[in-house]
This record gives structure tokens, C-alpha cells and sequence, in this order.
């Protein structure tokens, strides 16, 4: 640490640290130590004489103050020549990456403290070994510094920010792309294979999309378009800050569903007062973003009026559609995806796309295949008779797994007549492809095909598996179609779950429905639905609610095409427990159709499947601010549980009253109800149910030593049930108690396990609110640009949440809680709103951890 005065006001910080130090720590062991005090040693000097002081350092980082601009970026210029000329113990390679930028920070004693601090750590962060990163701040600042401007990006926990390398004869040019691109808003699915070939028609997209709103991908089933669009649309991440969202149609039975489920990837919630569509224009008119729409070919009506209607209000919205035509909208760039090329000259054919994927595949599937000059000609004939189809490619490449290179080309030859059958292409090798299974195999795939979307290995055994094998296990099977890439794989939790390609599962499709069987399946996928929300229901308002609850969401779209199947046939009584148990689509859509279903089953719905549909109709009205219609459901909830005998229920019903009596402002009626629940919940040793009604009738008391006593027995009970989201919510109540009693230590580590735990679960809505709370506390330290942050936070959570309501749990002491934060200029204020909206989840609730771990006692952090 420098003994000089730290410069103070406005500031130019400079972050280091070596690349790949962990690397270096393992090869030179000891010596690693000398290397590192070389290193700090030549930065102190050099920084020194350019009139910085080191502040701090932390492992092989280095943290520097400048007065001005202008000789911090000349001080990390003339720090990578220097590390250049270095001679490192064993000879070592090190490169270090610096970030430079200014603003305002207060000193605090031998450190800073500002968002400044952060966004230098950032900046840093998003660069290379021997690269210099400057801030658009920084540059701006010093315009004669010679740099390169590197465009804007969005950058972890601190926005977007416009970034410049620094250039120097001396120093490299190159580097690889920033370190930035995951810091970006995006729902892209990750690549599990290397991307190969298609330059050319990256590019393409490129260009188009720089002059096009609206690009369409076009092609043939099989033929790459969604592997293209995706890799387009990575590479563009940093031109939308509002990021890039993928939406796959392949969901969508009809039209109708386009703009819903738009809404869900966006996660922009209904309101009562509107259409979604209206609500869904206004969010987009305020965003820079871009939609990649995929698989639009079964509902291209409904996407051109979607494209037309939203591009038209939208300045900010550009489209990435895929579809086996285009769209016909004006405006429209529609781009046809080609086959991958072979080559006819011999030499070249070895250098083509369509072969180096073939090559890329076969090593993957079989990491000992090795091909030698002569067998890349058979490669290229190959890929050529399949007319550069890349799923066509893809899977004769995975039958190397049971094949020879020869006798994969043979069968090709004994085949191809079919392959050459124009549009028929991709149909004829799916058919080769299936003519190559067993009978068992063949058989397990054809019935797969009755599951819309994802499966796990349970459901497979439960629904499709009677009479299929006498002594062969259905894994086994099952590992063989994952094996051929048949079936496709990703990991939830610690199990894998299944999904035929939609091309695979079409034509697996269409043998069930030659052979008649679609109905004999579908009923049993019901017979399966059924277990699941039987599952539901035994867990309903226990513990156990919560795992149920996420198990069948993933679960939703495969439930929701057995709800329809269900209606179809007449069993309006199974839709309407499926429904009413599984979040099968937005709450106003999933409402109407739970309201449409009691009017058809009228009587025979008994009071327990009228009770369960009538308090899930509370619920959704509840999360969209409906007061009213909350209360009124669950009344008739209540009644219905209490036909039944089910007084656990029907205690329930009386505690979601009070919160819907809350919403309403009805204070006096959420007192009574939650004494009255209190007496069902005791009377009928519910002790997860009185966990939460003490919770409430705590944020209730004006008491607070009978509050703090509420809570306490409410904390106990519920982590004696194991009540994950109980304890969360009660924990957030005990740090506002805590809060007003003035026991700020105790204050910040309640709300901080709070915070912990909704991040933990994903819980984005109950986040919000646990935000605001850690906003209040923090601010009572003064802090107030750090407490509006997490303020900006919790509202955009809350947006994203399809939250209808404003949380009350600290508002119901506080009132308008902004008041209780000290008051910042309105352009400090809108500036640290902004960066609370940025925020993830994730980066949320760390920002809220860290400022409660300097407020109090013993905080935890988010791992």
C-alpha cells in the first residue's frame, strides 16, 4: 500500500491482474511467489511514476488511483511494455489484463467506495492478457490517447458501457472476442457441439439484420436453419442491450399461442385491464431486443401479424424467424439456408463444410475414428449423396457407432435410390435411419412421439412401455436411442430428461397414427398426467407443496397436451384437475379455462375438485392484483372444503382471504380472518398452516414485543416442517420486527436469509419484496444510492415476476418506503434506479448481501 493520499472526487482507477495465475501457480509451484512479487513490484514503480496510488491488491490483482485520465491510461501502456521486457523465473509467460475508468468514488479510509470502484473491476474483468481496456468515460476524457473503439457492452452487475483499447506500437492489436457476451440478457440455449462451417451465411445474417428488421431463415426440416440463427444470434448479443431471446413456436398448437408465449420467454405478465397483446406492445416499445422466433412454419399466419403489428409500434424490435417458407410481410429478408457444400474437385471435397461436419461428428460419436486420405473421398461421397443435409450428415456420421466408414457408404449405396427424392430428403433419411433400429427399438421409438416436449425416464416406463420387450430394459433402450441420436438429452437437477428432435418425433408421429394408435397412447399419457396431479394434490399445503410444485412446471407443456386430450374425449373432470394442479399457462388464459371447465363438470365436480379449482382461481387473482375475485374464490373454496370435511382446507381458504382483504385495504377484515385461521390451523395441528398465519398476524401487531414473539414460534414451527418458502417469508417478517425494535445487526441478517433463500429457490416475485426490505435496512446506514439501487431491483423483478401486485411486507410498517431512504438528487436517483434494473436475479441479490454484511452481523452470501 502506497503512503500517499488517495486522490479523491473524481477518479481514474486502473484494475490488473495476471491471466491465467492459477495456471502459473501450478507450474513453477514456490518460485510462484518470486514471480509474483516481481510483478508487484514493477507495477508499483511504474504506476508510481505516473503519479498513481496502489490502494490495494488481492492475490496477483492490483488496484491504482489517478487524478487524471490521461496519465492512467499512459501508465498502463507503459506498464505492458514494461511486463514485455520482464524476464520471468523458468521463463515463465505472464500477461496481465488492465481496466481503466473514471468517476466518482468516496474515500474510506485506505479505500474507495462507489459503483465507479466496481465498473473499473468490470472492465477489467472483460478483457485479455496484454490488452488495455479503457471505459467510453475514460477515453472521452483523454481524446488524444491513441485506441480503438471496441463498441458497447453489457457488463456484469454495472450496465452497459462503451469500451476502448488502448493501442501502442509496442503492444498486440488482436485479441479474442471481451469477456462480455454472458453478462448479456439472453435465454439462448448453449451449444452442446461445435458450430462448423457457414461462413458465408453467417455473414449474410449479419448483414441482414444490419439493414432488415425481419429475417427470415428458410429450408427444409433438417437443413440447419436453427443451429444458424442461434449462432447468429450469440454472435450478435452486444448489439441488443436488451438482449436476445429465443422462443421455439414448435409449442404452439395454434395461433393464438404466439403472442403468450412471446410473453413467457420475456416473462412481460398480463393485466386484468388489457389485452396481453396491448401490454406486450408497450413493454416492447421501451426495448432494444432481439426475438428469434423458431420453427413458425405451423403458425405463419399468426407470426406475420405478429412481425407486422410489433415491428410496425417497435422501433427497437428486430426478428429472427425460422420456417420452413417465409413469412410474406413487408419488410421481410428472407434468406434460404442451403445444404452444406461438398466439393467435386477431390482435393477440395476434403475442406468442405459438409465433410468437416461429418469428421467433427464421427469423432464425437466414436472417439477413436480416425480417417485417412483415402477415406475422406468416401466421406465426401457420402455427404454428397445426402445432399449436404446436415441432420442427414449428423446421423449417418452416429452409425460409425455399429458401422465401418465402407459399410456405412454401402448401405447408402443399397439405399440412396429413396434419398434422392427431392423434398423428400430429410423423410428418407429419417427412414434409413429407422430402418437401422431393432423391432424393440423401433417400437419404443414410434411411441415416444406421444410426449409433446420433454420426458423423464419415469414417464417413459409408466406410459409406453406395455408389452414393448420381454427381457430387454427399457434404459437399455432407451440409452440406445440417445446413442443413434435419436433421442436427445439435457440434465435437470441429477437426472437427464428426453426429447425427440421435432423433426424425429413428426415422423415417429406419423407411424402412430398409420397404425391407429394415437388414442391408446394418449390415454395412457393422461392415466400419467393423472398420477402427477394426484402427486399435487397429496402435497397440497405441505411442506412437500413446493418440490411437488416444480416437479410437474417442467413437466407443464406435456400436462397441458394431456389436459387437451382430456377435453377432447369428453373427460372435462380430469382437465379440470389437471388445470386446476399445474401451471398450464398464463393466469388469465389458465383462469378462463378453469371457470369454462366447473360450468361443463357443474355437480359432478365434488367439493374437494371444486374447493382445489376455486382456490386456484384465488391464487391467480390474487397474483394479478384481482382483490375482489381473490377473496370471492377462495370463500367458495372454503365453503366447499368445509361440505367435504376438510377443515385443514378450508383454513387455508380463510387465510388467502386475509390476503386478498389486504390487498383491498381491508385491514380490519385480515385481522379477523387470520385469527379465525389461526384457530382452524390449531385446532387441526397444522403446523405449516399456523407457521404462515402467525407470519402475517406478526406484520399485523403494532405490538412489537408480541410481534417479535409471533415470529418466533412461526420460525420455529415452520423450519420444523422444513417449509423452505415459509421460513423465507417469516424471516423477512423478523427482520422488519427486528428492524423497527432498532436491532439493526439482527435486521440486516433476517432479511439477508431472506434474500438467500428466494435467489436460492429462483423465486423471482418474493425476491422483489425481500429486496425492498434490504433497501430499507441499508438505507438507514446512510447508503442511499446503494438502497434506491436495490429499490430499482425489486421493481423490475417484480415486472418480470408477472407479479399484479405491490408486496406489502414491509410497506405494511412502512408505508411508502422510498420516503424512509434518504433523499438523492433526481439525477442520482434515476441513475441508481437504472443500475438496479440491470440486475439479474443473481447479481440482485449479491448486491443486497454485500451492502446487509456491512449493516449487521454474521451475513451469508449467495454461492
Amino acid at each position: 500500500m502506497a503512503g500517499d493520499a488517495l486522490p479523491a472526487g473524481t477518479v481514474t482507477f486502473v484494475f490488473t491482474d495476471i491471466e491465467g495465475s492459477t495456471r502459473l501457480l501450478g507450474q513453477l509451484g514456490a518460485t510462484y511467489a518470486q514471480l509474483l512479487d516481481q510483478h508487484n513490484r514493477l507495477l508499483a514503480e511504474v504506476f508510481a511514476r505516473h503519479g498513481g496510488v496502489v490502494f490495494g491488491t488481492e492475490g496477483d490483482a492490483m488496484f491504482v488511483a489517478f487524478e487524471r485520465a490521461s496519465a492512467a491510461m499512459a501508465a498502463a501502456v507503459d506498464a505492458q511494455l514494461r511486463l514485455q521486457e520482464q524476464a520471468w523465473p523458468e521463463d515463465a509467460v505472464v500477461r496481465v489484463r488492465m481496466g481503466v475508468h473514471t468517476g466518482d468514488a468516496d474515500v474510506v479510509g485506505d479505500n474507495y467506495v462507489g459503483m465507479s470502484v466496481h465498473v473499473a473491476a468490470r472492465v477489467s474483468s472483460a478483457g485479455h492478457g496484454g490488452q488495455v481496456l479503457a471505459s467510453d468515460v475514460t477515453r472521452h476524457l483523454a481524446p488524444d490517447v491513441d485506441s480503438i473503439d471496441l463498441g458497447r457492452h453489457r457488463l456484469k452487475d454495472v450496465g452497459e458501457v462503451g469500451l476502448w483499447q488502448l493501442a501502442h506500437p509496442g503492444l498486440e492489436r488482436d485479441f479474442p472476442p471481451l469477456r462480455t457476451l454472458t453478462a448479456m440478457p439472453n435465454n439462448l440455449p448453449s451449444a452442446v457441439d461445435p458450430f462448423v462451417g457457414r461462413t458465408a451465411e453467417l455473414a449474410g445474417v449479419h448483414e441482414a439484420l444490419a439493414e432488415s428488421r425481419l429475417v427470415t431463415l428458410t429450408g427444409p426440416g433438417g437443413c440447419g436453419k436453427t443451429r444458424l440463427a442461434l449462432e447468429a444470434s450469440t454472435a450478435a448479443l452486444s448489439s441488443y442491450p436488451d438482449g436476445v431471446w429465443f422462443v421455439s413456436l414448435a409449442v404452439a398448437e395454434d395461433g393464438e399461442r404466439v403472442v403468450p408465449l412471446v410473453a413467457e420467454v420475456l416473462r412481460v405478465s398480463e393485466r386484468t385491464d388489457e389485452p396481453l397483446a396491448d401490454t406486450l406492445e408497450q413493454w416492447l416499445r421501451e426495448r432494444q431486443l432481439l426475438l428469434v422466433l423458431d420453427n413458425c412454419e405451423s403458425v405463419v399466419p399468426a407470426v406475420a401479424g405478429f412481425a407486422d403489428r410489433y415491428l410496425g409500434q417497435c422501433a427497437g424490435v428486430r426478428i429472427l424467424a425460422t420456417s420452413r417458407e417465409f413469412l410474406g410481410v413487408r419488410g421481410e429478408r428472407a434468406l434460404a439456408t442451403p445444404p452444406l457444400n461438398v466439393a467435386d474437385d477431390p482435393v477440395l471435397a476434403g475442406v468442405s463444410d459438409a465433410v468437416e461436419l461429418f469428421l467433427v461428428r464421427a469423432s464425437a460419436a466414436v472417439p477413436s475414428f480416425d480417417v485417412g486420405a483415402a477415406d475422406v473421398a468416401t466421406v465426401a461421397q457420402i455427404c454428397r449423396r445426402l445432399d449436404g443435409l446436415p441432420l442427414a450428415i449428423e446421423l449417418a456420421a452416429a452409425r460409425l457407432r455399429a458401422l465401418s466408414l465402407e459399410q456405412l457408404a454401402t448401405r447408402l449405396d443399397d439405399r440412396f435410390r429413396i434419398l434422392r427424392a427431392g423434398e423428400r430428403t430429410l423423410q428418407a433419411v429419417v427412414t434409413w435411419s429407422y430402418d437401422l433400429l431393432t423391432d424393440a427399438e423401433r417400437e419404443l421409438f414410434v411411441r415416444l412421439a406421444v410426449f409433446p416436449a420433454h420426458f423423464r425416464l419415469e414417464a417413459v416406463e409408466m406410459v409406453v412401455t406395455d408389452d414393448l420387450v420381454d427381457e430387454i430394459d427399457v434404459v437399455d433402450l432407451l440409452t440406445r436411442l440417445v446413442e443413434k441420436s435419436l433421442v436427445t438429452t439435457t440434465m435437470e437437477g441429477d437426472a437427464y430428461r428426453y426429447r425427440l428432435l421435432e423433426t424425429l418425433r413428426e415422423y415417429a408421429f406419423a407411424r402412430l397414427e398409420e397404425r391407429g394408435e394415437v388414442s391408446r397412447w394418449r390415454d395412457r399419457l393422461l392415466e400419467w398426467a393423472m398420477t402427477r396431479v394426484d402427486h399435487v394434490e397429496e402435497s397440497l399445503r405441505r411442506p412437500a407443496q413446493d418440490a411437488a410444485l416444480r416437479s410437474v412446471i417442467s413437466d407443464s407443456v406435456t400436462l397441458r397436451a394431456s389436459m387437451d386430450w382430456a377435453m377432447s374425449r369428453g373427460d372435462d373432470l380430469a382437465a379440470l384437475r389437471i388445470a386446476t394442479a399445474v401451471p398450464i399457462g398464463l393466469n388469465g388464459e389458465r383462469r378462463q379455462i378453469i371457470t369454462d371447465l366447473l360450468v361443463r363438470v357443474g355437480s359432478a365436480a365434488d367439493g374437494w375438485i371444486a374447493g382445489r379449482a376455486y382456490s386456484a382461481l384465488g391464487n391467480m387473482a390474487f397474483e394479478q392484483a384481482d382483490w375482489s375475485a381473490s377473496t370471492e374464490a377462495n370463500a367458495v373454496a372454503h365453503d366447499h372444503f368445509l361440505a367435504v370435511g376438510s377443515d385443514r382446507h378450508a383454513g387455508w381458504a380463510i387465510y388467502l382471504r386475509a390476503h386478498g382483504a389486504w390487498g383491498m385495504g381491508d385491514l380490519a377484515a385480515v385481522d379477523r380472518l387470520i385469527v379465525d385461521a389461526i384457530a382452524y390451523f390449531r385446532s387441526e395441528a397444522d403446523t405449516m398452516g399456523l407457521g404462515y398465519a402467525l407470519w402475517v398476524a406478526s406484520l399485523r401487531t403494532s405490538d412489537l414485543d408480541d410481534a417479535k414473539r409471533m415470529a418466533a414460534e412461526a420460525d420455529e414451527l415452520l423450519r420444523g416442517d422444513g417449509s423452505v418458502m415459509g421460513v423465507a417469508h417469516n424471516v423477512e417478517g423478523r427482520g422488519i420486527i427486528a428492524f423497527d425494535r432498532d436491532e439493526l445487526d439482527d435486521a440486516a441478517t433476517f432479511v439477508a436469509e431472506a434474500v438467500e433463500l428466494f435467489a436460492t429457490y429462483g423465486n423471482v416475485g418474493c425476491s422483489a419484496h425481500a429486496l425492498e426490505a434490504a433497501a430499507v435496512v441499508v438505507g438507514r446506514t446512510g447508503r442511499a444510492e446503494v438502497a434506491t439501487e436495490l429499490l430499482g431491483a425489486a421493481e423490475e423483478l417484480r415486472h418480470r415476476s408477472g407479479q399484479g401486485h405491490r408486496p406489502w411486507e414491509i410497506r405494511a410498517r412502512h408505508g411508502d418506503i422510498e420516503d424512509r431512504i434518504a433523499p438523492l438528487t433526481p439525477a442520482a436517483q434515476e441513475a441508481a434506479l437504472a443500475a438496479g434494473r440491470q440486475h439479474s436475479l443473481e447479481s440482485a441479490a449479491r448486491a443486497a448481501l454485500d451492502a446487509l454484511s456491512s449493516a449487521g452481523r454474521g451475513v451469508t452470501t449467495v454461492r
